[in-house]
């Protein structure tokens, strides 16, 4: 018993001794297999009808249910997709939508405001539990109803205030009463806003102080500075989908919304080979309109061997593909699969397709070779490329850093507030960082002076350049991570113009009509 005691007692030493040589680690315990959380963006169309209404919560509830590996925590609406402004008119689907959002209670709901929104659009923005908007110029929000009297009858401005709360609910009536004397008091520590008429019963609940917020006469319409001051707007200044990725900590995956608006995918595989001319343009352009007035609606291009040939038709053909996805009469989805290399005049049109993936092996945005025979245009390929950038709403100093190899390009992050990271050049952030309080840091270099920029699979998903990255070169799996089965996606064959275009293309064809061509003179 003595002998068994003691083994037992030098077993637990050994043990404590283990524990404390090894790394923790190994002592961890293994979520690997653990759902990751993530959320979704989801389009809100205008106006806002019960069409709009039952596919936004088709959209949320399938992703709730049909993301593998994902728990979708938090949703952001976006009021203003394609840049549109929103002003709906009827108030019932609105009040439907406003009902719902304020019903998931488990999720964080988010409102993304980037252009003028206002009428009965307003009442299911109230309804998120945050409001993100973007530039001060171009985001407004409020002016539910004008005129010189109030438009809105009892049941409607119940709903608004309720969707509002307590204490904002003054805030939100001088959206559609101009005759309110908008009052911003404190009760509890925080904000109070109240009628300057009803200030009597405002200080029999508790409410102390009064600030002139908005005086009578005028309907309270707020850009994104006034928002966030009176306290309605939680983050500002977000121009760009991609910019609220860092601040929610959601994947790229999440800006997979409704592109086809409810339509079910109709893929087809385009593979892509040679150099980038007008033949090649025309070409492509033909075959995806042609395949588009035929049912289908969804694209993969794989970009098998592509480069060399014109930046100027590349970036031709960019603008044809940005123009056929943002045709809202014909919604159609184009994903660029870039398996080993979008170089030069490639990467033009890899980056105008509607989302990219690459594999793990993938380089994007070589222009050395390019710049070494062209050095002439590189200021207006320059201006070009950052250009798209914008329009695909991807920070336009990764083209300066592609095409400029004196520059310095670090990633940075905010010191303050919410997370948030943006590019910024060497000299800008030097500059930022002899401000008395330096609102963003260096996270890491991503380009040293004397080198052009290329993006790896890592770095191209890092900047949002690249929406997901697949382990190999197979097209197929691709395919499958956007929930298609490969089987009922078929290649897209070049047609009879482009076998006969191929045909003349042959070296001892053309020989032959050259040699007809000197006979014939």
């Amino acid at each position: 018993m003595k002998r068994r005691r003691l083994d037992q007692a030098l077993w637990a030493v050994g043990a404590m001794s283990i524990a404390l040589v090894l790394p923790p680690f190994m002592f961890a315990q293994d979520n690997r297999d653990a759902p990751e959380e993530d959320g979704i963006f989801v389009p809100v169309y205008h106006p806002i009808t019960s069409e709009v209404v039952a596919r936004v919560r088709n959209i949320v509830e399938q992703a709730r249910t049909q993301r593998r590996g994902r728990v979708i925590t938090k949703v952001i609406f976006d009021f203003n997709p394609n840049n549109r402004e929103s002003a709906s008119p009827d108030f019932g689907p609105c009040l439907d939508l406003a009902r719902y959002i304020r019903g998931l209670h488990h999720l964080l709901t988010v409102a993304y405001v980037h252009q003028k929104t206002s009428r009965h659009s307003v009442l299911p923005v109230l309804a998120c539990k945050e409001l993100v908007m973007g530039s001060s110029e171009s985001s407004w929000l409020g002016r539910i109803a004008e005129g010189g009297t109030s438009r809105l009858d009892r049941f409607e401005q119940e709903a608004y205030e309720q969707m509002a709360g307590e204490a904002r609910a003054a805030l939100v009536r001088k959206m559609h009463d101009p005759t309110v004397e908008l009052m911003r008091g404190r009760r509890n520590q925080a904000d109070f806003f109240f009628d300057q008429r009803q200030a009597d019963e405002a200080s029999r609940q508790g409410v102390v102080g009064g600030e002139l917020i908005s005086p009578a006469g005028e309907i309270l319409f707020l850009n994104t500075e006034a928002a966030i001051k009176l306290g309605l707007c939680q983050l500002g200044n977000k121009t760009q989908w991609r910019q609220l990725l860092d601040a929610y900590g959601l994947s790229p995956f999440s800006l997979q919304a409704d592109p086809l608006r409810g339509q079910p995918p109709i893929a087809r595989i385009v593979p892509l080979r040679g150099e980038v001319s007008a033949v090649f343009r025309e070409s492509l352009v033909r075959r995806l309109y042609r395949s588009r007035d035929e049912g289908v609606n969804t694209f993969f291009l794989v970009f098998q061997d592509v480069g060399g040939g014109s930046v100027a038709e590349a970036r031709q053909l960019a603008d044809e593909i940005v123009k056929l996805t943002s045709d809202e009469s014909k919604p159609t989805r184009i994903i660029a699969f870039v398996p080993s290399e979008a170089s030069g005049s490639a990467f033009f049109v890899a980056v105008a397709c509607s989302e990219l993936v690459v594999s793990e092996v993938a380089i994007l945005g070589d222009f050395s070779g390019w710049i070494q025979s062209a050095p002439a245009e590189v200021p207006a390929v320059l201006a070009s490329l950052q250009q798209l950038l914008e329009q695909r709403e991807l920070d336009p100093l990764i083209a300066e850093g592609m095409l400029n190899a004196d520059v310095e390009i670090f990633l940075a992050r905010t010191t303050q507030g919410r997370l948030d990271r943006r590019l910024m050049t060497g000299s800008d952030l030097a500059a930022e960082q002899r401000r008395a309080q330096a609102n963003w840091r260096p996270e890491k270099q991503i380009k040293h002076r004397g080198n052009l920029l290329t993006l790896n699979a890592t770095l191209a998903r890092e900047l949002k350049v690249a929406k997901a990255v697949v382990s190999g070169s197979d097209i197929r799996e691709v395919v499958a991570l956007y929930g298609l089965d490969d089987g009922s996606v078929r290649e897209l064959t070049p047609d009879w113009l482009d076998q006969i275009a191929e045909f003349f293309r042959t070296p001892a064809v053309r020989f032959l009509l050259v040699m007809i061509g000197i006979a014939c003179l």
